[in-house]
């Protein structure tokens, strides 16, 4: 192979795509992102063609051994000494913008580790290129689910029949790898489905549109492009207005069943559960993350606390002697709209709630339809103010 041969293969397996998760510690007794630090992070690289290219994977100490958090050994299959024995953060960092110079996508689960890595590059003056982040479970929400409900992590393993070690979740290096897996089969079915159909795109907004969306047809054109609707994949948002539909659920997971053991007592099968017995589990982290699933609603169980994020918010609900003892809600962020001007919650951090129930599973619903009905109140609004949410 001469020179300008290894030149044009070398670039064709250029980076294109960095999938990465962290494993965090909570400080104990905080629920804000301000006090999360990264302990754990996995990255799997590749090119444009979707072939693995290279992997990573440190332990990061944390600042102080006092803030360590139970929950996080026990989640990260780490303890104290491995932890606070690891290199530093700006090392670990470091390293990350060493090994990987460049890239045009970083995909996460969430957006949590996404703001994470963010922060933890620019908190040690670390250069990223630019590059667009892709949400995967919010992909997903749309592309497998038509916005029915966020799917959480493992489920969507299942799913997708990406054989995975249930042991080996929230371990970095694994779920990194099982994400890159997760990405690689759904893009590509997506794209034998979907690869020929077409959207309108605002390239400032980073909106898709279907093609018959008011907005789209009305817009300066300057800023609208046709795209392919793979481009969901490829750090795009659905337009709320023209999300619901369907039109972009390809996947249509909702269809799809996962075979799961029947429970069998003295030889006889015992029935499914119900929402009437689903009131009465014992809040054991499988549990609290059956219930969250059945409900649609995505879930991190820390100690004594567990954190749900819905399609419009984020809630804190903590836990004591397996009852809720208080409720907190994310407050709202300062967009331009009338609405939740009137709300008067612009600060950062969480408020505390009105208490429906001591049951988990009564909050949890509580916290579905709250933010269900809050969503249709938003979608009540004038035509500027959404205008206002899309530039947003």
């Amino acid at each position: 192979m001469n020179l300008m041969d290894r030149k044009c293969h070398q670039k064709k397996r250029q980076t294109e795509y960095l999938f990465l998760d962290i494993e965090w510690n909570q400080t104990p007794g905080t629920t804000d992102a301000k006090n999360r630090a990264p302990v754990q992070i996995g990255i799997v690289s590749a090119d444009k063609n979707l072939q693995e290219r290279n992997t990573f994977s440190k332990t990061i100490r944390l600042s102080d051994p006092a803030l360590l958090n139970k929950e996080t050994v026990r989640v990260a299959h780490m303890n104290k000494s491995q932890i606070m024995q690891a290199q530093t953060e700006d090392i670990v960092f470091d390293r990350v913008r060493q090994t990987f110079p460049a890239y045009k996508y970083v995909v996460v689960w969430t957006e949590e580790t996404y703001e994470l890595f963010k922060r933890g590059m620019k908190t040690y003056g670390l250069t990223m290129p630019k590059h667009q982040a892709v949400i995967l479970q919010d992909v997903l929400m749309y592309a497998a689910s038509g916005k029915k409900r966020q799917i959480g992590f493992e489920k969507a393993l299942k799913l997708a029949k990406i054989a995975y070690a249930p042991g080996n979740l929230h371990y970095s290096k694994h779920d990194a790898k099982y994400l890159y897996m997760l990405f690689k089969q759904c893009y590509e079915a997506y794209f034998q489905m979907a690869g020929k159909e077409t959207c309108v795109a605002n390239t400032m907004s980073g909106k898709l549109h279907t093609q018959r969306c008011r907005y789209a047809k009305a817009a300066d054109q300057g800023n609208f492009l046709t795209m392919p609707k793979t481009k969901l994949f490829q750090g795009y948002t659905v337009c709320k207005l023209c999300s619901g539909g369907g039109e972009w659920n390809y996947l249509d997971w909702d269809s799809k069943k996962i075979p799961a053991k029947q429970p069998t007592k003295d030889g006889k099968k015992v029935k499914k559960s119900t929402k009437v017995n689903m009131r009465s589990l014992p809040l054991t982290e499988d549990n609290i993350r059956r219930i969250c699933s059945e409900l649609g609603l995505s879930c991190s169980v820390g100690q004594d606390v567990i954190f749900i994020k819905t399609v419009f918010s984020r809630w804190a609900v903590y836990i004591r002697n397996g009852k809720v003892q208080k409720l907190h809600h994310e407050n709202y962020r300062a967009y331009r709209s009338e609405y939740l001007k009137k709300q008067k919650k612009y600060a950062e951090g969480y408020h505390e709630q009105k208490l429906p129930s001591d049951n988990f599973y009564d909050v949890a619903f509580y916290i579905k339809c709250h933010d269900e009905s809050f969503i249709k109140k938003m979608g009540q609004k004038s035509r500027i103010e959404q205008l206002f949410d899309m530039i947003q």
